[in-house]
């Protein structure tokens, strides 16, 4: 009887040790970090795909000029500029990142607008050059919204145009 809890007790502490190490190899899941370089001063005013433009003193959106999101709706990146996210790194910094195209950018916003654990899977960075140096901006992706339905309702109103009304 004493053999059988004392096996009882190992089997459940293997148990629980098993539980744990799974457990914490799910929290520690690594994030794609997607990396993209802006750069608008190089780029001829036709070709240009981004629009930049801040909301409020405080937030900044870039929006890609494409209309491939559900319910057509554009990649639009927000960077918040009160919470100090932007990092200034070196010219040999940046060449160590790995940057990606704007097609990969626009396949992993649209992925990432539809499933909700591809999102939690991936960073958004966006880069500007800045003098000699780069600002790296953590943004995060919004979430396509349907557009609103309107309906019109109308009513005719008769003219009160004196030439048009009858004389008794």
């Amino acid at each position: 009887m004493v053999a059988k809890k004392t096996t009882m007790k190992k089997l459940f502490l293997m148990f629980l040790v098993i539980c744990s190490v799974n457990a914490y190899a799910l929290a520690d899941i690594k994030k794609d970090s997607v990396y993209y370089l802006i750069d608008t001063a190089r780029t001829p005013r036709n070709d240009r795909l981004w629009d930049i433009h801040e909301e409020y003193p405080t937030i900044m959106l870039y929006t890609i000029k494409c209309p491939c999101l559900a319910f057509g709706n554009r990649p639009t990146f927000v960077d918040n500029l009160e919470l100090k996210t932007d990092e200034m790194i070196s010219t040999e910094e940046f060449k160590a990142i790995k940057l990606t195209t704007m097609a990969s950018l626009i396949e992993k916003a649209k992925r990432a607008s539809i499933d909700q654990k591809a999102r939690n899977n991936c960073s958004f960075f966006i880069i500007e050059r800045r003098g000699g140096n780069y600002v790296v901006h953590k943004v995060r992706l919004l979430n396509p919204t349907k557009p609103a339905q309107t309906n019109i309702d109308y009513m005719t109103v008769p003219s009160n145009d004196s030439t048009k009304q009858k004389k008794k």
